[in-house]
Order: structure tokens, then sequence, then C-alpha cells
């Protein structure tokens, strides 16, 4: 029992993998919850529920090396070894029923690779057409997974073989069964790809699947640090809207001494959820607000109160749609954020009283200069 513990705690250890392109890998759909993959080279590979590339650590027994998989069924986790020679040639090559037997053509046992293993009885596929083809293969750069480096299936994207990293790198696992990289480069100021005569944004694609972000297509995002290149998940954000921990994370670490006033209220009030001292920011643009009401001639503030409004930047403010910036860098000051609001809720007002009410007659809007009505950098 001692013994069949260690055996254990020693096959279950998970490496990060390093191979080369020109191997062959099969997901070995058919065992355990299909998250296994077998290469030419002997070496067996998991994408787990975390989104991580690892390879399975193999031990001697017996003569042979064995890998472990895990099944899952419900609550309940078992364990069962598999001989690594007997999956790649079930795999590459079929015929993997019962006890059937294979031998290692170079006497190695340590060497599992598609070249030097062969079914002791009958031959189920052309072995010098396939040793042919393997070895003229020809060599193409390293692949390295980070253990760290999570990974995202993208099923809608193209034939649904591409993955994506959250440090910004996009991988395709493609019909002939081989991983490759696909280059990026910066294209207006932007990492991209491109495949399926198609370019696209490696920010948005990492936003779209990390942060589950159902329409991303007309949406913004930017680079905490200003820099292109470091495409990584910690250091891209949606210019509006949230995402959970890696926002709060961002607010966290804005240096306090570098904020507007107005942007230090609006941090802490993500942070802690207190909205005392917004009611009192909100509230010093009241006379402005009421002005561009007047001038407007929306007469919003005549039938809703002042409050509601208050409650309307509170949830915009939950919803991202103003985020806290580097005074020096601020995209758009927490005063226009304002103005802006209200003018759409105002004309979204006046739009509903018209239709509401058919023998209402529509005067004609003239704004002060210093606001513009279409001016609006707020929402792309």
């Amino acid at each position: 029992m001692i013994e069949e513990k260690k055996y254990l705690k020693r096959m279950i250890a998970c490496i990060p993998i390093v191979f080369n392109s020109k191997h062959r890998w099969i997901q070995m759909k058919d065992l355990a919850d299909g998250s296994y993959f077998v290469s030419s080279c002997g070496k067996i590979m998991r994408f787990n529920n975390q989104g991580i590339f690892h390879e399975i650590k193999q031990a001697y027994f017996c003569n042979s090396y064995y890998v472990t998989i895990e099944y899952t069924t419900g609550l309940r986790k078992t364990f069962s070894r598999k001989r690594v020679g007997k999956l790649v040639l079930k795999y590459f090559v079929g015929g993997a029923t019962g006890r059937r037997r294979y031998t290692h053509l170079n006497g190695n046992t340590s060497d599992n690779s598609l070249l030097n293993l062969k079914w002791n009885k009958g031959s189920d596929f052309d072995f010098e057409r396939i040793h042919k083809r393997l070895k003229t293969q020809r060599h193409v750069n390293f692949i390295v997974f980070n253990p760290c480096e999570r990974w995202k299936q993208m099923k809608d994207l193209a034939d649904g073989s591409y993955y994506v990293s959250d440090l910004g790198r996009v991988l395709r696992f493609n019909n002939q069964g081989i991983l490759k990289e696909i280059t990026n480069s910066i294209v207006k100021g932007h990492m991209s790809v491109y495949f399926h005569k198609q370019s696209y944004r490696v920010g948005k694609l990492i936003l779209k699947y990390f942060t589950d972000s159902q329409t991303c297509d007309n949406r913004v995002y930017v680079y905490i640090d200003k820099n292109p290149h470091n495409c990584t998940l910690k250091n891209i954000r949606w210019r509006k809207g949230f995402i959970g921990a890696i926002d709060l994370e961002y607010l966290g670490k804005l240096p306090v001494n570098s904020l507007s006033e107005e942007s230090l209220i609006v941090r802490d009030f993500l942070i802690t959820n207190d909205a005392k001292d917004i009611f009192a920011l909100v509230e010093r643009y009241k006379k402005l607000i009421t002005y561009l009401d007047y001038a407007n001639k929306t007469d919003y503030l005549r039938y809703n109160d002042f409050m509601s409004f208050c409650l309307l930047i509170i949830d915009k403010l939950q919803a991202g749609e103003f985020k806290p910036n580097l005074s020096e860098k601020e995209f758009i000051s927490f005063e226009k954020f304002v103005q802006n609001s209200f003018l759409k809720v105002s004309y979204q007002y006046l739009n509903t009283r018209e239709f509401n009410h058919n023998e209402y007659v529509k005067e004609v809007v003239v704004l002060p200069e210093f606001i513009q009505a279409n001016y609006n950098d707020v929402y792309f």
C-alpha cells in the first residue's frame, strides 16, 4: 500500500512540456475526459481544467514506462496506469485490443517513439511509408509551454482548432496533429495575428475568451503600461466594463498621489462600494446639469428628481463606463463623463416623451457654446 502511494505520487507529478513542432499529436478523445494527447515521440500531454498544457510524468515499472490517467466519476476520482508504448501504437497505428504485445525495435524500452515501436503480430499500416514520412519532417522551432500559462480553446473561431493564452500567444492544433504557434505582429498599434484570411487583435481574443465577453467587436481595450508589446491578460482591460479581480487589482495599484480628486473618490467607491462621497461629488455639478437641462429644453429635472440621476451615475460607474486614471493621462475627466451621461439620458427621455405624447411639439434645440451634444468621447 505504501509503495502504491509512492508510485501514484510520482506518477501524478506534472512538468511543463517542451516539444518540437515536427512531432505529431493525437487527442485521445475516448480516454478519460478526452483531455489527454499522445505524441509520435512517446510523450503524453494533458490540457487540464485550468487551461494548462502540461506533460504527464512517466514512471518505469516492470520493464515498461507507464503514465497515470485520471478518471472522474461524479465527485470521485480514480486512477489507471497505461503503458506509453501501447498508447502510441493504439492511436497512431490502431489494433490495440486485449493483451496485444509490442516490441522496441532498438531494444531500448525508454524510447517509446513511433519509429521504435511495432506490434509483435500483424501489421495494421505500412511501416516503411510512415517511417519515411516522419523522418523527412523539417525541423521547426521549439514551442515551450510555461508552467503557469493558461490557455483557452476558441471553439467558435474558424475551425475551432485555435488556442489563445493569457500571455498573448496563439496556437493551432491542425488536422495533421501538429501544434504550431501563430506569429504575431504590431498592426495599427495593437498586437495582431493573421489566420484564415483575417486579422485578429490578440488583446480582444484574450479578453473575449478569458472574461466571457459576449460582444467585443466594437469594444475598445487599453494597455495599462501603454506598451502594446506587453499584450497579456494582466496588462489589458476593456475601456468600459469590469473584469472582476483583474480590474480590482489594477485599481489597487494606482498611485494615490497621482490621481485627481474625482478619480480618487471613484476609485475608493469601486473598492469599498460606499456611495456617500459619490453623491456629494455629483452634487457639485448640479448647477451645470440644471443649466444643460434648461438650455436643451429637455425638462428632465422637471419630471425626474436629481437623486435618480445620481443613482444612474452610480450604475454607470459600477458598469465600468468611467475608470479612474492618472491625472495626466486621463482619457476623460469626471466632469465630462457627467455631462455626457446627462445629455444621453435627457435626450432619451425627450424622445420617449415625444413618442408618448403625439400632441407635443418638438422645439428647436440650441446648445450652449461650451458643450456639444454630439460630442461624446465616452461611448464608442
